[in-house]
């Protein structure tokens, strides 16, 4: 670097030096900040989740209760489906559900690849108890925060 900077008359080199100094530090100033938004941004979104998620966890595990002690005649998979779409309906798509599973009752709950992944993932470490993912599906980013859906003593369902 000081070869190169003798080349230049001693105004023109500290120019130079400021400069590239001004650079350095603008760029570490943005990659900071940038750093903190995303930071906020992740958490934010995690925040929102788990917050979605356990008001639907309590919401359909009344529901369910309801059901099982013969209080309401509606059947606990229809009542998540309502919940799920209704969801999904408030938040114009921007929040839905999938009951992703690798063997499905129903088609529409297939896990894909990535759910798969979770699945196993789940299933290799029982004590963890949620997850979270970015994936990109159809040219769309996505926020996943999964939560093992246990049974049979394994992860059967994110």
């Amino acid at each position: 670097m000081l070869a190169f900077l003798r080349k230049f008359k001693i105004s023109t080199a500290f120019s130079l030096i400021i400069f590239l100094t001004i650079v350095i530090v603008t760029t570490a100033a943005y990659w900071k900040l940038y750093t903190e938004n995303k930071n906020e941004y992740d958490n934010n979104l995690r925040t929102k989740a788990e917050s979605i998620l356990n008001f639907a966890g309590v919401l359909l595990e009344s529901r369910n209760e309801k059901f099982f002690s013969g209080e309401s005649p509606e059947i606990p998979q229809v009542i998540q489906n309502e919940v799920f779409k209704r969801f999904t309906d408030v938040s114009e798509g921007k929040v839905f559900f999938k009951q992703a599973s690798k063997e499905p009752t129903l088609e529409r709950n297939r896990a894909v690849n990535y759910e798969e992944t979770l699945i196993d993932y789940f299933s290799n470490n029982r004590d963890v108890k949620q997850k979270e993912k970015f994936v990109v599906e159809n040219g769309k980013d996505y926020y996943i925060l999964a939560r093992p859906i246990e049974a049979e003593e394994r992860c059967k369902m994110c």
